[in-house]
């Protein structure tokens, strides 16, 4: 965000910067909508069954990695 507001305040191009903090803002919002929630599932009280953990680890991993390619995005960016 830090590099979006210097190159705004600079007026110059942010392109990279706006990626850059788009990317970083979709890898929040994934894990806030999507990781957050799965996490709290599978370490609650509650006792779940074996499919049942084995479909919110699939469905984890699944946001994970959308997580890492936006990270990933986002360092690109940031060079």
């Amino acid at each position: 965000m830090a590099a979006f507001l210097s190159a705004a305040m600079r007026h110059a191009g942010v392109g990279g910067a706006g990626l850059q903090l788009g990317a970083l803002l979709g890898v929040l919002a994934i894990y806030f909508a999507f990781n957050k929630p799965i996490n709290d599932r599978l370490f609650s009280e509650a006792a779940l069954s074996d499919e049942s953990v084995g479909k919110l680890l699939r469905r984890w991993a699944a946001w994970h990695w959308a997580r890492v390619a936006l990270g990933l995005v986002a360092f690109v960016a940031a060079s």
